[in-house]
């Protein structure tokens, strides 16, 4: 965006030189000239030791075949395509933003369920124990309990990584970092 803003700075500029090209130009010179036979530069017969001349110009022109016309379009033009790229970059970054939101959000509702779901797989896990202590069940069950306590475990941990994730993206995409 920084970029961006310089670059319509300078075209601002480059605009404001080429319309430079539809005005006169002014020139003043002025020199002091010292003049002379001897090596001191005293003067001689014929003229004096030192004059000042002084020198106004002025130009201006009046046709070059739309020239100045054209280069002050052409800079207007990259203008409007610079104001275009900040509109479409600025869109982005809402767009970026609202989505890391959102992502931020649904990653923030993951881990409530989550935890829950490992309080269920502990329970169920105790009570498979059980039921295989009192030789009710098989060491199958056991151990298909914990397969799935495991992978409650390792759901938990995808949502607290989601959630870290999301929120880093957040904070990319707002420029905090």
């Amino acid at each position: 965006m920084k970029i961006i803003d310089l670059n319509l700075l300078q075209t601002d500029q480059q605009i404001r030189l080429a319309r430079s090209g539809l005005y006169p130009e002014i020139d003043l010179r002025y020199d002091y000239i010292k003049q002379g036979d001897d090596p001191d530069v005293s003067g001689s017969l014929f003229h004096d030791a030192g004059r000042w001349e002084a020198m106004a110009v002025c130009t201006w022109t009046f046709w070059e075949w739309g020239r100045t016309h054209y280069a002050v379009r052409e800079k207007e033009s990259v203008k409007k395509e610079l104001i275009q790229t900040k509109m479409s970059l600025e869109d982005s970054i809402r767009l970026e933003v609202k989505t890391a939101l959102l992502d931020l959000e649904t990653a923030e509702k993951n881990i409530p369920t989550t935890k829950k779901v490992i309080t269920q797989g502990e329970e169920n896990l105790r009570v498979n124990n059980d039921r295989y202590k009192a030789q009710v069940t098989t060491i199958t069950e056991v151990l298909d309990a914990q397969t799935l306590l495991t992978q409650a475990r390792v759901n938990y941990y995808k949502a607290l990584y989601s959630h870290n994730l999301a929120r880093a993206r957040l904070r990319r995409a707002i420029g905090s970092y």
